[in-house]
């Protein structure tokens, strides 16, 4: 059994990288690669809590497939407990082709909204979530080492920036340093 998880694993890693790079080279467009934290192990279902590169590695494939140009543009994530991890991530992607936004959650198309040209441009301006630098467990680990921030937090990065809030108190981290911002 173990030894068919590892397989999977691989296999599935295999098929985000494939995927990602496809998507980059048929478009003929400059395409920016979406990056994980660290390596993750896909899983056929999230069944337990995880961190936000955990469950973009569910969504990232699915959302790929919809539209080869999208881009992840806000993560949010709801009822985030110690560690940095929740049942409840959701991924918006947008799509300059489409002209649509896309919610993924737990690897599944959730909602699906058509933009104006208006909305489409706001939603091109934002800079790509960058979970590569820091991701929502670090996020927490941060907080945790500030004061107590009260759990359950509703964590979301959009534009490079986290924003937490809590009970306790509301904060905001940027993504690519983790400095506490103001």
């Amino acid at each position: 059994m173990k030894s068919e998880n590892h397989v999977f694993c691989r296999f599935g890693l295999f098929l985000i990288l494939i995927v990602g790079i496809c998507s980059c080279t048929s478009s003929g467009a400059k395409q920016q690669v979406l990056q994980l934290s660290r390596p993750v192990q896909v899983r056929a279902e999230l069944q337990d809590f995880y961190t936000a590169s955990e469950g973009l590695a569910q969504c990232l494939g699915a959302a790929l497939a919809n539209s080869p140009d999208v881009r992840l543009v806000k993560v949010e994530g709801r009822w985030v407990e110690r560690g940095g991890r929740s049942q409840e991530w959701s991924y918006f992607f947008i799509s300059a082709q489409l002209q649509e936004l896309l919610i993924y959650e737990r690897g599944q198309l959730n909602q699906r909204s058509s933009l104006n040209s208006e909305e489409l441009k706001q939603m091109l301006s934002l800079r790509d979530v960058n979970l590569a630098k820091l991701d929502s467990d670090a996020v927490a680990l941060t907080l945790e080492g500030l004061q107590e921030p009260g759990f359950p937090l509703k964590m979301e990065q959009s534009d490079q920036i986290w924003s937490v809030s809590s009970e306790a108190g509301n904060w905001r981290i940027d993504a690519r340093s983790g400095a506490l911002l103001p």
